[in-house]
């Protein structure tokens, strides 16, 4: 079994060094194919398949208003304080909720003043995601109210850019804007919720009148799915609280009918490869006829080479 095996590694190594030029040319040719479509599927695993690398993503949804016959454009995803604390209230089909923005500050850690993304949440946003962090703590729900929100979480990557992973750096304060706030913890290495860019957390306070402001559409809103409850749930509910909304509050009523205004709750993951699915799988769909071709191409070099052995 093994000398025949031998015997024809043997073989096949003769044939390779007698018509090398064919073996290279086959060798690069699958190399240069495979190549392509390795590196697209990783980029559409991690994009489209996998966009949201926190436990249980499927289960979170975004909520966002939209106004389609008053001329706003829908490349926002936002909603305003009120619709939180209500949804927090009526949308029971949902067991966690948050809201965040996508920030940029200056941060004055270093001798030259650098501009930082960083992202404003309620500290709910952590228990949502389920990601703890790597050092120290999130932000308490305390924290998420004025005069209490002067606290910060770092980004791995940042930790290790001011602090060298230096684990006493608790407490201490990092100047944003020209403001101190204190470092409470550090976020795992890799972690990234929606935006990569994204270095620091600080906790999202709102004023009383930001959290009574009706279509103040100025954050994110985002829910996790309860254990059996379905995104039909999470919608139904949300219609049933606008069409209350309407009754509380009839200055708005006739406005936002005309307006055509509704909510419709999606998957995050699906907004956020909303706008690259298309282009992705176009591009992965050219990849693969681009293997098929080399494939095809190879075939026909194997076939001319055994024609021309034939008739040697």
């Amino acid at each position: 079994m093994m000398g025949t095996l031998f015997a024809e590694i043997r073989y096949s190594a003769r044939s390779v060094l007698k018509d090398w030029r064919f073996a290279a040319t086959v060798m690069l040719t699958l190399s240069l194919c495979i190549g392509v479509n390795t590196t697209l599927f990783t980029i559409i695993n991690s994009v489209l398949l996998q966009p949201l690398p926190v436990p249980g993503a499927d289960a979170i949804v975004l909520m966002a208003n939209r106004y389609p016959k008053a001329g706003v454009s829908d490349s926002g995803y936002h909603s305003s304080g009120a619709d939180y604390y209500d949804r927090m209230r009526d949308v029971t089909a949902l067991q966690d909720q948050a809201m965040f923005d996508i920030v940029a500050y200056t941060m004055n850690d270093n001798a030259a003043p650098e501009r930082v993304s960083g992202m404003t949440a309620t500290p709910s946003l952590f228990r949502l995601l389920r990601v703890a962090p790597a050092l120290g703590r999130a932000f308490t729900d305390d924290e998420g109210e004025i005069g209490s929100a002067q606290k910060v979480m770092l980004s791995y990557a940042l930790w290790q850019k001011l602090y060298a992973r230096d684990a006493s750096i608790l407490g201490r304060e990092l100047r944003l804007n020209g403001r101190p706030f204190t470092i409470v913890g550090v976020m795992p290495r890799g972690f990234l919720f929606v935006d990569p860019e994204v270095r620091f957390w600080i906790p999202l306070a709102l004023t009383a009148r930001q959290k009574e402001g009706r279509h103040a559409n100025n954050w994110y809103n985002v829910g996790r799915l309860k254990p059996g409850a379905t995104l039909a749930q999470v919608q139904s509910q949300v219609d049933a609280l606008n069409a209350a909304n309407m009754e509380r509050f009839p200055k708005w009523k006739q406005i936002l009918i005309n307006a055509g205004f509704y909510t419709p709750a999606r998957p995050l993951k699906d907004v956020l490869v909303k706008e690259v699915k298309g282009t992705l799988y176009l591009l992965w769909g050219g990849a693969a006829f681009v293997l098929l071709i080399g494939a095809v191409n190879i075939a026909n070099l194997a076939l001319a080479r055994t024609t021309l052995r034939m008739k040697e």
